[in-house]
């Protein structure tokens, strides 16, 4: 009998995680996050999340603080506004620490697995 690798289990526990539902519909949550909060917000009929830090929330729209890195400061406004009819989604985003540590332990479960290797007859 073959025993499951510990590959198959990480990834089947961040396909089960990853599709887990989102709450929707309650803009009274998204109001009570607290500023500098990591938020993604899916916009319009675009696909991309665009990752910013919320700084509040009206009934009308959506306020936050975009997160650039390099030149693309010099060229797009750091405040984002979203109008709340076109806000698609808006999703709490991990620190980096914590992206880090999962990353580590990912890494060092896979990279620490055993290795069944079969040993090749010698002619």
């Amino acid at each position: 009998m073959r025993q499951p690798r510990i590959c198959q289990y990480i990834l089947l526990t961040f396909l089960c995680v990853a599709s887990a539902p989102a709450q929707s519909g309650d803009w009274k949550v998204v109001q009570q996050l607290t500023p500098g909060t990591p938020i993604s917000v899916k916009y319009g009929r675009f696909w991309i999340h665009n990752r910013c830090l919320f700084e509040n929330a009206t009934q009308e729209v959506l306020v936050c603080e975009r997160v650039l890195y390099g030149t693309s400061r010099l060229f797009i406004p750091p405040e984002a506004v979203y109008r709340r009819k076109l806000v698609r989604e808006v999703r709490l985003e991990h620190s980096d620490a914590s992206n880090i540590a999962f990353g580590a332990a990912v890494g060092g479960a896979v990279g620490g697995a055993p290795r069944r290797t079969r040993a090749r007859p010698r002619p």
